[in-house]
């Protein structure tokens, strides 16, 4: 956690900005109890902090998660791993409506930069929340594929069915969010902040966006012969992959519900 000895100026910025609420579970605790999670892991050339558009605040529990060092222990009743199975539904659920919602953010961004309409701050913090709620999710998903279906009085099917598509749809939700990224390397625009960046290499250093230091993404695979980029291709690639990711999120609703009935009936 960040004591007072510990916090730094950048941290304590951080914590304003998301209003000292954590940004996964939405605990507001203590300010001692908070931390600032890098959703980037870039490495920052020597010398050089990560930018606040690339921390998130978490509280100490949700770090805890993230680290590997949680003390809660995994499931070992029935119960607890139908509430688990319940937990990791709901939060996926949830975030397949965030993607969408960034997804929108970022088809709409070639218009809103031409209009000078952008929201750098908006784009920013949706995709960090994601961030921060994919990689809970899967250290959470880690953690069921490592349990014993024998263990529990679970359908080893439905409870293998449910990981499957549990996986599937973690698999989309990130391609989802990679490919808006990549919208925004395509306008020559850091896929992190939002600055201006050389499409050549140009007004950077070593590839990187002087104002978060954060590597430019390469986006050439979607510019055609000509150079120009065909944004009819690549937003139909997004609403693909979201239209998949929808059909899996109905699904796996089912996979829980055959879960719980197998636990608790």
């Amino acid at each position: 956690m960040a004591s007072e000895d510990t916090r730094s100026e950048l941290d304590d910025a951080v914590f304003e900005r998301d209003g000292c609420t954590c940004q996964y579970c939405h605990d507001r605790p203590d300010v001692a109890e908070l931390e600032s999670y890098a959703v980037d892991p870039d490495p920052m050339p020597a010398g050089d902090s990560p930018h606040p558009a690339s921390l998130v605040t978490i509280c100490a529990d949700c770090a805890s998660v993230l680290a590997g060092t949680a003390v809660t222990e995994s499931p070992e009743t029935d119960q607890a791993l139908f509430e688990t199975v319940r937990e990791c539904t709901v939060a996926q659920s949830e975030a397949i409506s965030d993607v969408v919602a960034f997804a929108d953010r970022g088809t709409g961004l070639p218009n809103a930069l031409e209009a000078g309409e952008h929201d750098p701050e908006a784009y920013a913090a949706s995709r960090r929340k994601l961030s921060v709620t994919l990689d809970v999710l899967e250290v959470q998903l880690a953690g069921l594929a490592a349990l014993d279906p024998a263990d529990f009085a679970v359908d080893p099917a439905a409870f293998e069915a449910f990981q499957t598509d549990a996986r599937r749809l973690q698999s989309d939700l990130r391609e989802i969010v990679a490919t808006v990224e990549r919208v925004a390397a395509t306008l020559e625009r850091c896929h992190v902040c939002l600055e201006a960046v050389g499409g050549d290499g140009s007004g950077d250093t070593a590839g990187r966006c002087r104002a978060c230091s954060v590597t430019r993404l390469d986006a050439s695979e979607w510019r055609g012969p000509d150079g120009e980029i065909d944004f009819d291709v690549l937003f139909g690639s997004i609403n693909e992959t979201l239209q998949t990711a929808s059909k899996t999120t109905e699904r796996l609703t089912g996979r829980a519900s055959d879960v719980a009935e197998s636990l608790v009936g």
